[in-house]
């Protein structure tokens, strides 16, 4: 019994030595064919997701309820579609693929329009953030959520450190006030409203105005100091002005195209546009860009 244990220690001890001297040769030498179990063999790409406000402030969860990433390969075709969250590192790994081009929308899930179903190979330019249409004689939209909108390209050569990738408010806000609309139109009764015309009613999934045209019809009421007012809301961006037009009994009474002093009805990205129009003797209008969210309260004079 001795004998055999001690011709199976000659036997295993050079398996051990060998075993010793090859670990001693990976560390001695750094040979990069030595295994090193903390590296992963393709580190792929990270990111870290921001929202910015117009002016270049940093925007929370409190603001993007949900968050869609859209991963195209180097051809634009769809490889991935991914749900995370505002500031989490997100890791992407697609071997064979070195180039990415990542198209991120925030809020697009909260309802108020429609988002695209897309499936693997479906090519970027197919896919478009789309109003949702309440009426199509005219045609009318409703507001569209609060979007966020961001693009990013990526290469492996950018390294294996997070990337910030940052997005930014898509949509544009306007309020509308009319003074004295009743002694205008001389009626108390019937209903009035406003049509706000125009924009596209899709974007792109290169954040740019696409499909036909559309108008919009916002909720508005009379205040206590008999104030015809509409709430802030949004709508799609637009280069081309904006038009308001009034109506009472779905007659136009009358149309709204600049301020008093010329200046067009302009909307931008991030920015609320206000409207005051005053039908007290001769029609004063007077418009204010303001910080989102931040409605001008436009004072008697």
């Amino acid at each position: 019994m001795q004998n055999n244990k001690f011709h199976y220690c000659l036997h295993i001890l050079p398996i051990l030595f060998f075993m010793a001297f090859v670990s001693a040769s990976c560390i001695k030498d750094d040979q990069g064919d030595c295994p090193d179990p903390g590296t992963p063999s393709t580190p792929g790409f990270s990111l870290e997701v921001k929202a910015f406000d117009a002016d270049g402030g940093s925007l929370g969860d409190e603001t993007i309820k949900d968050l869609t990433l859209y991963i195209f390969d180097a051809d634009k075709a769809l490889l991935d579609t991914r749900n995370v969250l505002l500031s989490e590192t997100v890791t992407l790994d697609y071997p064979g693929h070195d180039n990415l081009t990542l198209v991120a929308w925030g809020n697009g899930k909260q309802g108020a329009q429609s988002m695209p179903a897309l499936k693997e190979g479906d090519h970027l330019e197919t896919a478009f953030v789309s109003l949702i249409q309440t009426r199509t004689t005219l045609p009318v939209a409703g507001s569209p959520d609060d979007l966020f909108y961001g693009t990013i390209d990526i290469t492996s050569a950018a390294g294996a450190s997070a990337k910030e990738f940052p997005l930014r408010r898509k949509v544009s806000g306007v309020a509308i006030t009319a003074r004295h609309l009743r002694e205008y139109v001389g009626s108390t009764e019937g209903e009035y409203y406003y049509i706000v015309r125009k924009t596209t009613d899709k974007l792109d999934f290169y954040g740019k105005p696409n499909g036909t045209e559309v108008s919009y019809r916002p909720q508005a009421a009379f205040n206590d100091n008999g104030e015809f007012v509409s709430p802030a809301f949004n709508i799609f961006p637009t280069e081309a002005d904006i038009k308001i037009d009034i109506y009472h009994r779905d007659v136009l009474k009358t149309t709204v195209i600049a301020d008093s002093n010329g200046n067009p009805l302009r909307v931008a990205e991030g920015r609320l546009l206000n409207v005051l129009v005053d039908f007290q003797g001769a029609v004063n209008v007077d418009i204010s860009v303001t910080d989102w969210g931040k409605q001008d309260i436009w004072k008697e004079i």
